[in-house]
């Protein structure tokens, strides 16, 4: 096993405990939308 340090709270743990986690409630356009909605879907992201 691998052993990590959560970088947000510094607790050590194994990797299987850690997951990666993300922004659920995005919202994906179509294909006719606008390279700014692309943009903001695929590049800003808040850090967690």
């Amino acid at each position: 096993m691998l052993l990590l340090t959560c970088p947000n709270c510094g607790i050590a743990a194994e990797e299987t405990e850690l997951s990666a986690g993300g922004e659920a409630h995005l919202q994906r356009y179509g294909a006719g939308s606008s390279d700014d909605d692309f943009e903001t879907y695929m590049f800003m992201r808040k850090n967690a």
